[in-house]
């Protein structure tokens, strides 16, 4: 099979080698190549390939081209090193050089055969179908066409929008000439239904309907829960722990306060620190004043109860169960 058609592509190589990236640099040229062909004798061909493509950048020249050629065919890299040929005789017959036009046509032709070719079709063209092998990418227009590529392992990628990416491994020989055929892609799940805005109400089970128990022909007898003198007992607990906190928070606003004066009896251009024990004196006094009088009133109050319940019915606390439509209410019922 021939690769003349194949002559774009050398086309496409030699506008990335010596147009796209040249910096018109001839002297780093010159020792860039001079580098690089030093490597290519060393059988370095990575580097070399590296230094001489850097070289081409800066100053195309065939000569260069031809052993960067010369470095892709010894890595392996076939399909590149034919192309590279290619574009090394169309550069030296624009400059004349026909001894290398000769010298690069010559290597072209003996890698003809040895270049593997693959060709792909598809068994549906999608719109938007894309299909990569290593640095190979074609579109539809790409279909049916026989592309040639280095040998090595590739993974053969083909997607399309709205399908199901497909791919498969692929080892490619030298000299290989192989069809892949893209099967039908599968087209993407569709998307889970949008949960709803806002949950529907669920009806609730009717209740079972009870038969009616006879009324009741009175009111329950209310049911004690306390008695005695328990108020004014609670009442004069309480007011022993207000009067209890008061005292304390008034120990501590005399404290702070003497703190104060000692420090700054003058009461003009205090510190910071003497000024907050003020402040905290001023708030102890006032809890203070307030936790007991509220204990004074208080014990005051329990005292009274004492007093004035002796020999008297004691107060009491009382939970009354009254019947209502439908089944009873729980009342609740002090008496002082």
């Amino acid at each position: 099979m021939s690769l003349r058609p194949f002559l774009l592509l050398s086309l496409l190589t030699a506008s990335v080698l010596t147009g796209g990236h040249s910096r018109a640099d001839p002297a780093a040229a010159e020792a860039l190549f001079r580098e690089g062909h030093r490597l290519l004798e060393e059988g370095r061909n990575e580097e070399a390939a590296l230094k001489l493509a850097e070289s081409q950048a800066q100053d195309p020249a065939s000569g260069t081209l031809i052993n960067l050629a010369l470095a892709y065919e010894k890595q392996g890299r076939l399909a590149t090193a034919w192309a590279t040929y290619q574009e090394a005789a169309n550069l030296a017959r624009r400059d004349g050089r026909t001894d290398r036009v000769a010298s690069a046509e010559r290597k072209h032709a003996e890698l003809e055969a040895r270049v593997p070719l693959l060709t792909f079709r598809a068994e549906k063209a999608y719109e938007g179908l894309s299909i990569s092998c290593g640095r190979v990418k074609i579109g539809v227009g790409g279909l049916d066409s026989v592309i040639p590529v280095d040998p090595g392992d590739y993974q053969i990628v083909a997607s399309a929008p709205d399908r199901l990416t497909w791919q498969v491994a692929l080892t490619v020989a030298e000299g290989e000439r192989r069809t892949i055929t893209i099967p039908e892609l599968s087209s993407l799940p569709a998307p889970a239904p949008a949960p709803p805005h806002s949950a529907q109400a669920v009806p609730l089970p009717k209740p079972a309907r009870r038969a009616p128990g006879p009324a009741p022909s009175q009111a329950t007898t209310p049911t004690k829960i306390g008695s005695g003198n328990t108020l004014a007992w609670m009442l004069g607990a309480s007011g022993l722990v207000s009067l209890g906190t008061g005292t304390v928070f008034g120990i501590r606003a005399l404290t702070r306060y003497a703190n104060a004066e000692r420090q700054c009896p003058s009461h003009k251009g205090c510190s910071a620190g003497v000024l907050d024990e003020w402040q905290t004196a001023k708030t102890s006094a006032s809890i203070a004043d307030l936790t007991l009088g509220l204990g004074a009133a208080a014990c005051v109050g329990s005292l009274w109860l004492f007093v004035s319940r002796r020999g008297a019915e004691p107060p009491s606390v009382a939970l009354d169960f009254l019947p209502v439509s439908g089944g009873v209410a729980l009342g609740l019922h002090t008496r002082l």
